[in-house]
């Protein structure tokens, strides 16, 4: 193979890393291999809320100046978007307002949770877990139920067309136009789309009741912990330099530097040891203040307790802290597949053959059916393709690595 195991060398040269795996068995599960070797060093980004990326945001003083409320179903969902449609709330005599906006195929800024209303939400990759099952959601009645109603929406311009094919750029740029269109949204924070100016001028919506009072949301099943951080190839002269070095990176400050800038820059170091953040730059968000000084995703780990202990947290990260134990955390039910599941390289043929064909299926088909419906009409004939592409044979994959990372 092209990468070397290096657990022995993490052993003699490692201290840092080891002592960490030692503290959080995660790190050492997300990085070992099926083959029982560890090919990379683990990172950890923990923030208290790494398995909430998305949350949904509304305009306060569009509600205000419709005499609205925050809805808690769907049926005043559907109320508030249609009068953010039809009664010109930013007062410019254009129909310009945008009721919902979201971008198709992302997770922290996709529809997905909003079908957790019809009692399962779903998710980029359509895998969560149910009693320690893999569960396909995109074949269920509850997928089904939520589609067809959704279709609504997009059939009365309640929900943005330009979904599906609007990039970062053209999403975020929606939410900065001189008059405000947009009306609500769902994002990892809520300057993601509304900018730093206008980003408390938006306020949090809690998941909503469906038809029969169900309300969940998604749970990404991840608390920041990834297996890939930093690897050896077997052309490296000097491997036990190389971990020597990395190691570095695993003492709590330099993480720290590594992941939110150098101290100087970004944080501010206290007489005490502590750290605090810098103020952002006025028209800058927090996070673009953040990326422009620190390489954000090298090898380092930062866990929830830094910020009790060493780093006060910046303000965004408060808010979203706040946001999803006061409003979501008891919703988050939906458990999606985990993300540091690893695989045999039998595994991952199987599902490089299989998964592209369903899921480039499964999309073109929940894209055609929100905008133009018939779902309901060929609901048996997708179900039956699903099986064709060998849908079972798939799942079977997913369900044997997951059983091993559960050992």
């Amino acid at each position: 193979g092209v990468f070397i195991p290096i657990e022995d060398l993490l052993k003699e040269y490692a201290p840092r890393v080891m002592k960490i795996m030692e503290e959080h068995p995660m790190m050492r599960k997300v990085c070992t291999a099926p083959d029982g070797h560890i090919y990379s060093v683990p990172r950890a980004k923990q923030l208290g809320y790494n398995d909430a990326p998305d949350q949904m945001f509304m305009y306060k003083p569009w509600l205000d100046k419709l005499g609205l409320q925050v809805p808690d179903t769907l049926d005043e969902f559907y109320k508030v978007l249609t009068a953010f449609k039809t009664q010109d709330p930013n007062g410019n005599g254009q129909a310009d307002e945008i009721p919902f906006t979201f971008r198709y195929n992302v997770q922290h800024q996709g529809h997905y949770s909003l079908f957790g209303s019809f009692g399962r939400a779903d998710n980029t990759e359509h895998l969560v877990i149910e009693n320690d099952k893999v569960v396909f959601t995109a074949n269920q009645p509850e997928y089904k139920e939520a589609i067809s109603y959704f279709h609504t929406y997009f059939k009365e311009g309640l929900f943005d067309k330009e979904a599906f094919t609007q990039d970062i750029k053209q999403y975020s740029a929606k939410g900065t136009t001189p008059d405000v269109i947009v009306g609500s949204f769902i994002s990892w924070n809520d300057f993601d789309l509304a900018g730093a100016e206008r980003a408390n001028d938006y306020i949090i919506v809690p998941p909503m009741a469906g038809p029969s009072g169900k309300r969940t949301w998604n749970n990404t099943n991840s608390n920041g912990e990834q297996g890939i951080g930093f690897t050896i190839t077997k052309v490296c002269k000097n491997p036990e330099i190389a971990i020597r070095w990395v190691d570095e990176f695993y003492d709590r400050k330099m993480s720290i530097e590594v992941q939110y800038g150098p101290i100087g820059y970004t944080l501010k170091e206290n007489s005490n040891g502590t750290l605090d953040f810098l103020p952002t730059p006025e028209g800058m968000t927090f996070d673009e203040f953040n990326y422009k000084h620190s390489p954000v995703d090298a090898p380092s780990a930062v866990f929830v307790e830094v910020f009790e202990k060493t780093l006060a947290p910046s303000e965004s990260q408060r808010k979203k802290i706040e946001y999803v134990n006061k409003y979501y955390r008891q919703y988050m039910t939906t458990i999606n597949y985990p993300q540091g599941v690893m695989f045999t390289p039998e595994e991952t043929k199987t599902i490089k053959t299989l998964k592209t064909d369903i899921m480039n299926y499964v999309n073109d088909c929940q894209a055609k059916w929100l905008m133009d419906g018939g779902i309901e009409q060929e609901w048996d004939t997708y179900v039956n393709k699903l099986k064709e592409l060998k849908l079972d044979e798939l799942l079977s994959v997913y369900q044997a690595a997951y059983d091993r990372f559960n050992k």
